[in-house]
């Protein structure tokens, strides 16, 4: 198996993998309750620079010369530039009616926090359903440590859905524990999740330090 940098060219494989990891929230928000719809805007916003979903800021599990998983992470300190990104790009797959209700229907979640600062955030983490059970996700999980450190951060993050407790008991088996959980049960109709844990793992650079 091998990590590379996304491309561009990656769009078609990565869009279902990215899909995969939001679950109902991004089907009901990015999809407008339309799958098909979903993975059109993913493979538009991944094929660009700059926002949460794109190739710039992700990172592809080959095996065989197939994609089989993806990671998109990028630190805290990008958030905010790269949700506003997407909100500009938006124009170029969605009507003007169709960003209204996007931004109507993702309002309550804009509430939450989503990433703190200091860490690098794991935004999307995912594995083809084939290739579950592999050691996949684990070392994207290293991948994302080593990207955190490169960046000069301590602390990995990331959120999982309440009602996923395998992707958890991965996170946890990595070293993730529990730092707050969001609650919204009054959310599940509209995104088919009644909240999300947030989790987080502090790492620590261990390369041998040289004397200048």
């Amino acid at each position: 198996m091998q990590i590379r940098p996304a491309r561009p060219s990656d769009a078609e494989a990565a869009a279902p993998l990215i899909a995969l990891s939001m679950g109902g929230f991004g089907e009901a928000v990015l999809g407008l309750n339309d799958p098909a719809r979903q993975l059109r805007a993913l493979r538009w916003f991944f094929a660009q620079t700059g926002s949460r979903f794109s190739h710039d800021c992700s990172a592809v599990a080959e095996q065989n010369g197939q994609i089989v998983g993806i990671l998109v992470a990028y630190p805290a300190a990008e958030s905010e530039a790269r949700n506003n990104r997407l909100a500009r790009q938006m124009r170029g797959v969605y009507s003007l009616l169709e960003i209204l209700q996007i931004v109507w229907l993702s309002l309550p979640a804009l509430r939450l926090p989503e990433v703190f600062p200091g860490e690098f955030y794991t935004a999307n983490l995912a594995v083809d359903p084939a290739w579950q059970g592999h050691g996949i996700g684990s070392a994207l999980l290293k991948h994302a440590e080593r990207l955190a450190v490169k960046f000069g951060l301590e602390t990995c993050s990331l959120n999982v859905d309440s009602q996923n407790p395998r992707a958890r008991a991965l996170y946890e088996r990595q070293g993730y524990r529990l730092a707050q959980s969001f609650f919204t049960p009054h959310l599940q109709a509209r995104y088919h999740s009644s909240g999300f844990d947030h989790l987080v793992k502090p790492i620590f650079d261990r390369r041998p330090k040289t004397d200048e």
